[in-house]
C-alpha cells in the first residue's frame, strides 16, 4: 500500500465547527497523498429539510463508492462521535471500505458520560455492527480509550490532540504576552469562542458575569466577548439587552484576522462547556497565551494542570466561575506565569504542523501495520 492515498471523510467547507476547521487547518500541512471526500450535512449546525438531507446522504454514499472504485485508496479515515445519526453515517462508510479491503481508521470526536450511556443504554449493538471490523481508532481523551477498551476493542487507539493554526500564532511570542499582561492594570476582558449553545455553558456565563460587573470594585473594569453563533445567538442577545449589559459584544462567526483579533484583545479563556472531545477553541487560547477556567471535560483532563494553565469550573456552577474569575485577577503575577505556561505548552505540542506529522505516522502504522 506504499503508494495508495489516504482518503480522509470530512465535513464541508461550508459547514462550522471545530472538525471543519481542523482538518482545513490540516490540508495545509499534509502531504500530497492525502485526499479529502466531504460528506455531511453541507450548512451545519443547521439543516435543510429531512427529505434534501436524505437525498444529499444518499448522493454521498453513491460518490464515495464511486471514488474507491478506482482502486488507489489504502485507508479510509473518519471524524464521527457518538449519536445515533453519526454512527450510522460513517458506520456505513466504514463497513463498505473494509469490505473493498481498505484499512479504516475511526477518529472519534465528542466523547463524554451523557453519549456513552445513550451509546450503552440504546444502540450498542448499532455500534458494534458498524466499528467493530476497524483496523484502528484515534481518540481525545483517555478516558475515551478506556471506554472503548472497556466495550471489548482490543484494536490499538492512540490517544491525540486537536491543534491551534500555526499561522494564527505568527505574531505571538513571549515578550508580547508579558507585556500585555504588565498593561492590563484594572481592566479585564473575557473571551468566550464556541458555538453559543446551552451545553456550551454559555447561560451559566452571563449569570456569572452580570454577578462580576456588579462587583466593579473588587476586579475592575471587566468586559466579556462571546464569538461564535450557534442555535441560542438570538435568545442569548435578548437576555442581553434584558439585564441591560453594556460591556458583553457579540461578534458571530469568527474567523482569520478577526479570530486572531478577539485572542490578542482577551486576557482570560472561559469555556464552561458540559462536555468535549478537545475543543479546538481552548487550545488557540493556550497558543495566545491565554489562561483558561474550563470545565474539566473531554481530553482537556488529560494535559490541564489546574494552578499551571488555569482552573478548573464545575460544570453549571455560577458561583464557581465568579471564584475562580475573581481568583485569577486578584494575582497578577500568577496571571502572566499561566500565560507564558500555556503558550510555551501549546508551542511544543498542539501547532499544526507538529499534530499534521503525527497524523501522519499513525496513517502510515494503518495502513502498513
Amino acid at each position: 500500500m506504499k503508494n495508495k492515498k489516504v482518503l480522509i471523510l470530512v465535513p464541508a467547507v461550508t459547514a462550522r465547527g471545530g472538525i471543519t476547521n481542523y482538518y482545513q487547518v490540516l490540508k495545509q500541512e499534509f502531504a500530497a497523498r492525502i485526499e479529502y471526500f466531504e460528506r455531511g450535512s453541507r450548512t451545519w449546525p443547521y439543516r435543510k429539510g429531512a427529505l434534501s438531507e436524505l437525498l444529499r446522504a444518499f448522493k454521498d454514499y453513491l460518490l464515495f463508492k464511486k471514488r474507491l472504485s478506482q482502486n488507489d485508496i489504502g485507508l479510509v479515515q473518519t471524524t464521527t462521535s457518538l449519536g445515533f445519526n453519526t454512527i450510522i453515517r460513517d458506520g456505513m462508510f466504514i463497513r463498505y471500505a473494509g469490505k473493498r479491503g481498505v484499512k479504516t481508521l475511526v477518529f472519534f470526536r465528542g466523547w463524554d458520560d451523557s453519549a456513552t450511556q445513550k451509546v450503552e443504554k440504546k444502540y450498542f449493538k448499532l455500534f458494534k455492527f458498524f466499528f467493530s471490523g476497524v483496523d484502528k481508532f484515534i481518540t481525545l481523551s483517555q478516558k475515551a480509550k478506556t471506554d472503548l477498551q472497556k466495550w471489548g476493542f482490543n484494536q490499538d487507539i492512540s490517544v491525540e490532540t486537536t491543534l491551534v493554526d500555526k499561522k494564527l500564532l505568527e505574531e505571538v511570542d513571549e515578550f508580547s504576552i508579558v507585556e500585555k499582561y504588565a498593561c492590563m492594570k484594572n481592566t479585564c476582558n473575557l473571551l468566550f469562542l464556541s458555538r453559543v449553545e446551552r451545553r456550551k455553558g454559555i447561560y451559566e456565563l452571563l449569570e456569572a458575569f452580570k454577578v462580576l460587573s456588579k462587583n466593579i470594585g473588587l476586579v475592575g473594569k471587566i468586559n466579556l466577548s462571546i464569538c461564535g453563533d450557534g442555535m441560542e445567538l438570538d435568545r442569548v442577545e435578548r437576555w442581553i439587552q434584558s439585564e441591560n449589559l453594556t460591556n458583553i459584544r457579540l461578534q458571530g462567526f469568527v474567523s482569520g484576522d478577526a479570530k486572531k483579533k478577539a485572542f490578542d484583545n482577551a486576557h482570560l479563556f472561559i469555556f464552561p462547556s458540559y462536555g468535549e472531545g478537545m475543543p479546538n477553541a481552548v487550545l488557540e487560547a493556550m497558543g495566545f497565551g491565554l489562561p483558561v477556567v474550563s470545565t474539566p471535560v473531554g481530553g482537556v483532563v488529560d494535559f490541564f494542570s489546574p494552578g499551571k494553565n488555569g482552573y478548573y469550573i464545575s460544570i453549571g456552577d455560577v458561583h464557581d466561575i465568579v471564584v475562580k474569575i475573581k481568583k485569577l485577577l486578584h494575582d497578577k503575577g500568577a496571571l502572566s506565569a499561566m500565560a507564558l505556561h500555556n503558550y510555551r505548552l501549546a508551542q511544543d505540542c498542539f501547532r499544526s504542523d507538529k499534530v499534521a506529522k503525527r497524523m501522519e505516522l499513525i496513517f502510515d502504522q494503518t495502513m502498513n501495520g
